[in-house]
């Protein structure tokens, strides 16, 4: 990927294919098919990796440029992990980093993404409570536009009551306490740590879509980021959804969730890393991709307006103790039904 040879590799920087093997997987995984490929790199690691064929889905015209959009965004968080998150004491005790998928681009309509098999996704995991109410939801959206709490309350309440799915799945898979309990402060603090990214630059990381869990430690490795031009979309909120919200329970939400969004937060802000400056290199390039037909000095206005808008935000979480209000301000909405109805109904808010 452009610009990862500007830090030093690590360890596990590259594998030299030694071979493919010949069992080609169809799998349905982050709600599409894909095939999925094995294999075996020069040091005997057995890898896999999905085949991702997006012809289908996008317009000739645009492949390249959604790609080169996320692949630029990649790109942006792979520096973000280097300059901040890794110096950070705060975010290295939790082992906070971003996740970043190694994914090779070949052809406009093809790609390989790594595959961990040890992730589930949260729309797997309510799979078989899902189709009801998402049905009923626009039949009513469809009849009531304007009665957004009502919509939300009515499928709550009588289609999608169970509050304890994911909590359920969790004892499933940990049958001893240490594992469970584990297993929780792991999300927890993985699920308040790309919230906060998303607060930030607008990742849009709510869809069911992109949170897949690790079953192994808990971790979530969220997919398909782009960073989002138009901060009048952006979510204004972190959002915790009623199933989430009972498994992380009040006192994760007043510990973990809190300290590390206070921390995150505290750290982006901070000037020595200059993460605006950097966020500019992105946005010029990205909105070149994404708007040919704007002039450079269109293109350069657009990009300081949303540096500054960025800025402003940023800057409110330099001092510790209006951050800490801030902060548990966000806490304290995340679960408020007037934000949650609201939603996009992609991010499947009653669940």
């Amino acid at each position: 990927m452009p610009g990862e040879l500007w830090h030093a590799p690590e360890a596990n920087f590259y594998f030299r294919i030694n071979k493919f093997f010949p069992k080609i997987e169809r799998i349905f995984k982050h709600e599409r098919y894909f095939n999925r490929l094995t294999i075996r790199a020069h040091n005997g690691k057995i890898m896999y990796y999905l085949l991702s064929n997006n012809y289908q889905t996008i317009s000739l015209d645009k492949i390249n440029s959604q790609w080169d959009l996320e692949e630029n965004t990649l790109q942006f968080l792979k520096m973000i992990n280097n300059i901040c998150i890794r110096k950070e004491k705060e975010l290295l005790k939790r082992h906070m980093q971003i996740f970043l998928p190694h994914l090779c681009t070949y052809l406009p309509s093809l790609r390989l993404i790594e595959d961990n098999r040890l992730t589930v996704n949260l729309i797997d995991i309510y799979n078989d409570h899902l189709m009801l109410p998402i049905r009923k939801y626009y039949e009513l959206i469809d009849d009531n536009n304007d009665q957004l709490v009502n919509i939300y309350q009515i499928i709550e309440n009588e289609y999608f009551s169970n509050k304890q799915i994911l909590h359920q799945w969790t004892l499933n898979e940990y049958s001893n306490a240490t594992g469970y309990f584990s297993f929780r402060k792991i999300f927890t603090i993985s699920m308040s740590f790309y919230s906060t990214l998303n607060y930030i630059f607008g990742f849009n990381m709510y869809t069911n879509n992109q949170l897949n869990i690790q079953r192994s430690i808990g971790n979530i490795n969220p997919l398909y980021l782009r960073l989002q031009y138009d901060l009048t979309k952006q979510d204004e909120n972190i959002y915790l959804t009623p199933n989430i919200d009972t498994f992380i329970n009040h006192f994760g939400k007043m510990g973990p969730l809190t300290a590390t969004i206070l921390a995150t937060l505290t750290s982006l802000a901070q000037p020595k890393y200059q993460i605006i400056e950097y966020l500019k290199i992105f946005y010029k390039e990205d909105i070149h991709i994404k708007h040919p037909e704007l002039t450079q000095k269109e293109c350069v206005e657009l990009v300081e307006n949303l540096a500054r808008q960025l800025e402003t935000k940023l800057n409110q979480f330099i001092d510790f103790d209006v951050s800490k209000n801030i902060v548990s301000q966000l806490v304290q909405n995340s679960t408020d039904i007037q934000q949650l109805s609201r939603l996009n109904p992609l991010y499947y808010p009653w669940l």
